[in-house]
């Protein structure tokens, strides 16, 4: 009988956010799919200007799980995870860029790629950027094991001990450190949601003509069975949608502030059928009993 692997859920969210957010609906949705998968909250301030946090988080628990998985508090499970708690790349990554190559309604992004050199245990340039149709977000992100945990986070380290901030790319946040390492080639890589794949994970659910408005693509989510699905805009792919995440910056904020939290701009974000089933699998009265 094949060991069932043992998967946490990690997400950061300060206290006075946990209701703004919807902490508890989006453990409620993951209990749904998988009441066997813990989801660890860690509350408290950022740490180091907040561009730093994730690769700790999953250090700290990875050495009690066989996987584990960063989900960003935005974000709601609206299917199984299967694709991710079945691979077994050391890194489990999904795409920040739709299928136009863009990065919600705004210039797909990238950054520079990188090789690492094992010998001297660094990363080369290459002389190019990471294609922007592999490019990741880091807000759904899942490894098997404890060593990605340790190379981001020795990575991250380093570079705040040149100084606190923001630096150039590719050094520019932990998403581009994410990145980096993820196409270096030091790790066994899978990525969830590629073009060829028939999911959506992450934000390339996100697509529009508004440049104020990321999301324009969710109201044509629609209800297939018991999954959200959405197809691809230029190949017309009918894909299942995993988790909306829902992204965008003081723009997502600002929406949020608007409706009262996140958790209520989302239900007017998406067709009424939608709406009804995410919070059917929000709901603590819903969750699967495994």
């Amino acid at each position: 009988m094949k060991h069932q692997k043992r998967v946490a859920v990690s997400t950061w969210c300060t206290d006075d956010y946990r209701d703004y957010i919807g902490i508890e609906e989006l453990s409620n949705s993951i209990s749904y799919f998988h009441p066997e998968i813990d989801h660890h909250v860690t509350p408290g301030p950022k740490d180091i200007e907040g561009i730093w946090i994730m690769a700790p988080l999953g250090l700290e628990i990875a050495d009690d799980y066989d996987m584990v998985m960063h989900i960003d508090g935005d974000a709601v499970v609206v299917g199984d995870l299967s694709e991710m708690i079945e691979s077994d790349a050391a890194i489990i990554g999904t795409k920040n860029n739709n299928a136009f190559g863009k990065a919600g309604s705004h210039r797909g992004i990238t950054t520079p790629l990188l090789s690492y050199d094992s010998e001297n245990d660094c990363y080369v340039p290459q002389g190019s950027s990471i294609p922007i149709e592999t490019w990741l977000n880091a807000g759904i992100i899942g490894a098997n094991g404890r060593d990605f945990w340790k190379a981001w986070d020795d990575l991250n380290m380093s570079i705040v001990r040149r100084g606190v901030g923001r630096l150039p790319p590719p050094f520019g946040d932990e998403n581009d450190t994410l990145n980096l390492i993820f196409h270096s080639g030091r790790f066994s890589t899978h990525l969830v949601d590629s073009d060829e794949s028939d999911v959506y994970y992450n934000i390339a659910t996100l697509w529009g003509d508004d440049p104020n408005d990321h999301w324009e693509s969710w109201r044509q989510l629609y209800m297939k069975g018991d999954g959200v699905f959405l197809d691809d805009p230029v190949s017309g792919t009918p894909k299942q949608v995993k988790i909306l995440h829902q992204a965008g910056g003081s723009l997502s904020n600002t929406l949020n502030k608007e409706h009262g939290g996140f958790r209520n701009w989302l239900r007017q974000a998406v067709p009424r059928e939608v709406g009804e089933f995410i919070d059917h699998v929000s709901s603590a009265s819903s969750k699967q009993q495994g």
